[in-house]
């Protein structure tokens, strides 16, 4: 496979990435363009990658998916750090990160896997620091929290993958194993030692950040500036579930892998109860997302476990498109709570109310993001956890699949409960107290509304993996949620926060 003139287009687009980022006077205006070109060389170097065998359908979607979310956070980022004086460290961090998330994503070798997603680990700590020393009420242990859980744990199991692959694929010592793709390490897959299984996935696990593994992420999204938090929580957890999947293709667990499946729905289902009930208690909007996250995370846990115990092209795609709802909603609302953040001096939302009439550009795409987590058709939360039933009843129930289904019946009640708490800072009217003291500018909220736009053009995943008919039958839907939106957000007028308090 030749896989030259994919990195010649990686180097290509990673250079228009950082350009305005090290050269000086580069207006958000300017940047535009730059970002542009950077998210199209970047998707041919993870399409010709996906063309010549070297990556999977799983890591090019979910690369693609980084490419396109990444890039507007990084345009958001511009304004976000300009007008909450953060230091130029903060978004040259930042883009640093978002490339290293692409390109772990779009990794095709073990190698190229650890070490982008270690610097990622470390990127994410420095922004995460960033954040507490910015901040004025964020705690001083979140970042400490993150680098001795997240990533120390993480470190551990991707030494082990390593070990594995060197020693035990092959059956021999054998460090070109590192180098080979995960395509080709799925053919030749073997079954390690009971002792190593949970050094394989603990890692992974913790990164995922499911119940019990989950204390450090509130903190530590919460904590972080907006872009960050939405890089932390929507793209980077993720990486937790690319793990696994990159482990389960590579090692043959036998007997064990119902034991792992079976860990993965309680721990999904906790996942779900106890951080649906942390969120729904949340008064700091970011603290109610981190949460959300862990219910989210609960939910693809389900999933994952269905895709061990029944491997099927449904459940598989049922499993990429949560993963990329996930990336969708949530980098949206994070940014969103960014800029509600600077409005009203505040992201205590019980004090919110009249959003969408200070910032009604923005609020279309915080709308698509809530008729995400609602599960409004049309929307990549729709589709997800439609695809998510449908894999468990088109072949019959048993016992596992029956209890999958009652979590993920969880997962949609507590999302209904998330989504109204947070919908209510949109009304005109409500019980909220807090006055805006900032006029806000366009430019983020337009990214805000692009972010809010994937949640529906994401559906085109479906497209992108093959699944022809049922994207034809989703493309019907699509324009639902942005008209409703739309119209919410049109009936308001735009006012200053002068206007607004009297």
């Amino acid at each position: 496979m030749d896989v030259l003139p994919s990195i010649f287009f990686y180097i290509l687009g990673a250079a228009f990435f950082l350009l305005p980022r090290f050269k000086k006077n580069f207006s958000p205006a300017q940047a535009i363009p730059l970002k542009v070109f950077s998210a199209i060389f970047l998707t041919i170097s993870v399409y010709g990658l996906h063309a010549n065998g070297a990556l999977d359908v799983f890591g090019a979607v979910l690369a693609v998916s980084t490419i396109a979310s990444g890039s507007i956070i990084s345009l958001y980022a511009y304004d976000y750090f300009r007008i909450n004086n953060y230091s130029p460290t903060a978004s040259t961090l930042l883009d640093l990160l978002i490339l290293c998330l692409i390109t772990t994503y779009a990794s095709f070798n073990i190698l190229a896997l650890a070490t982008f997603w270690t610097i990622s680990e470390v990127l994410a700590y420095a922004l995460i620091k960033e954040g507490e020393e910015h901040s004025y009420e964020g705690s001083l242990t979140s970042s400490r929290g993150f680098i001795f859980t997240s990533t120390l744990t993480f470190e551990v199991t991707v030494f082990t993958m390593i070990i594995t692959s060197v020693l035990l694929v092959a059956g021999a010592m054998s460090f070109q194993n590192l180098l080979k793709s995960f395509t080709d390490l799925a053919t030749i897959k073997t079954m390690v030692p009971a002792y190593l299984i949970p050094l394989l996935i603990a890692g992974f696990v913790t990164k995922a950040a499911t119940v019990p593994l989950h204390f450090w992420l509130p903190s530590a999204h919460s904590a972080a500036p907006s872009p960050a938090s939405a890089l932390l929580s929507g793209v980077m957890t993720p990486l937790g579930f690319l793990g696994l999947y990159r482990v389960v293709n590579l090692v043959d667990f036998g007997e064990y892998e119902p034991i792992i499946a079976f860990y993965l729905i309680v721990s999904g289902i906790f996942s779900i109860i106890y951080g649906g009930l942390q969120a729904a208690q949340q008064r700091d909007g970011k603290k109610m997302l981190a949460y959300a996250t862990v219910s989210t995370n609960g939910f693809i846990s389900l999933v994952f476990a269905l895709y061990l115990l029944y491997p099927g092209e449904y459940v598989f795609l049922a499993l990429l498109t949560s993963i990329v709802m996930h990336t969708a909603y949530k980098t949206t609302l994070f940014a969103e709570m960014g800029l509600v953040e600077y409005t009203y001096g505040s992201r205590y939302i019980h004090g919110l109310h009249g959003v969408s009439t200070i910032m009604p550009v923005s609020s279309i795409g915080g709308l698509l993001a809530v008729f995400t987590m609602l599960g409004i058709p049309g929307t990549i939360g729709f589709t997800s956890k439609f695809l998510s039933i449908y894999a468990i009843l088109y072949q019959g129930l048993d016992l596992a699949k029956t209890i999958i289904l009652l979590g993920i019946a969880f997962y949609i009640a507590t999302t209904i409960s998330i989504s109204i708490n947070y919908f209510k800072i949109y009304l005109k009217k409500g019980k909220g107290v807090l006055q805006p003291v900032q006029n806000v500018d366009l430019k983020p909220q337009v990214a805000i509304l692009a972010l809010g736009a994937l949640n529906v053009l994401y559906n085109l995943t479906i497209l992108i993996s093959g699944f022809s008919t049922i994207a034809l039958v989703v493309s019907f839907t699509m324009m639902i949620p942005v008209l409703v939106a739309t119209l919410f957000s049109v009936t308001f007028r735009g006012v200053s926060p002068r206007e607004h308090a009297g």
